[in-house]
C-alpha cells in the first residue's frame, strides 16, 4: 500500500524516479524498490 501511495504521488507530481530519489535522498532503486513494494523506506 505504502509503495502504491508513494508511485501515486509521483505521478501526480511528474516526477521520474529519479527526480524524486534526489530529492528524497535515495537512490533510483531505492525508490523503485519501495514503489514495488520489495522494501520499506529507510526512516533514519
Amino acid at each position: 500500500m505504502f509503495g502504491k501511495a508513494v508511485y501515486d504521488c509521483r505521478a501526480q507530481l511528474g516526477l521520474t524516479e529519479a527526480e524524486l530519489a534526489e530529492h528524497a535522498g535515495l537512490t533510483e532503486d531505492e525508490v523503485e524498490a519501495i514503489e514495488t513494494g520489495g522494501t520499506e523506506p529507510p526512516w533514519n
